[in-house]
């Protein structure tokens, strides 16, 4: 059976379905962890798979839907990052890592030698701190304020913060926990992807600040 076009309503309908499916899975998890008796086996468990379900549907749809021209559907990928604490995402594998990929202006790219240990924390701050610089350059390239209300990072935090905060309100310092475990492994699971696909690769420098097409 031939795939799919990824311009199909069938298509589409799956790959936007991973929010919801996401949105339920973490809300009846956290539920189970705060408003009924389970042991710290269970929640341990629990943390668990809400970790490998972020880290292989929430993430994969995500990088799939930042993609799309169609702004709902950039939404529903933005939605879906948020669920993971890792909206930022967006701008740092769209802007910088499509860019960089392969030379030292790219997080995700592991060095020859790198140890995976090392790499993890490395490029999840990295590709915090990547993102910022792209929106400020881009900021100031069109005249507008660095850190004012069109900074989309400075709008990913406040958005950032909303979920966390709605979360620890509704389940709790458990539930907001949890919530904030099962992000870094779904981060965790990302970079070890990351790792694996871009070990040692790395674009000769043709002149100054300037490589080798990829």
């Amino acid at each position: 059976r031939p795939e799919p076009s990824r311009d199909s309503a069938y298509y589409v309908a799956v790959v936007a379905a991973a929010l919801p499916v996401q949105l339920l899975t973490l809300v009846y998890g956290l539920y189970r962890i705060s408003f009924t008796d389970v042991s710290w086996v269970e929640i341990a468990g629990i943390t668990l798979l809400l970790g490998t379900s972020g880290g292989s549907l929430a993430m994969v749809a995500a990088h799939e839907l930042v993609h799309r021209r169609e702004g709902w559907l950039r939404g529903f990928g933005v939605g879906l990052l948020l669920l993971v604490n890792n909206p930022h995402f967006r701008i740092e594998h769209v802007y910088n890592h499509h860019k960089n990929v392969g030379t030292p202006l790219d997080p995700a790219t592991a060095k020859l030698g790198d140890n995976v240990y090392a790499f993890v924390p490395r490029s999840i701050a990295g590709q915090y701190l990547s993102p910022w610089r792209v929106e400020i350059e881009r900021l100031r390239r069109r005249g507008h304020a660095a850190f004012g209300p069109r900074n989309r990072m400075v709008q990913y935090l406040i958005m950032m913060l909303a979920v966390n905060v709605t979360v620890g309100v509704i389940f709790g310092w458990l539930g907001l926990a949890v919530f904030l475990v099962q992000s870094y492994l779904s981060l965790n699971a990302l970079e070890i992807i990351n790792f694996t696909e871009h070990y040692g690769l790395a674009r000769r420098e043709t002149a100054p600040g300037r490589y080798e097409r990829q």
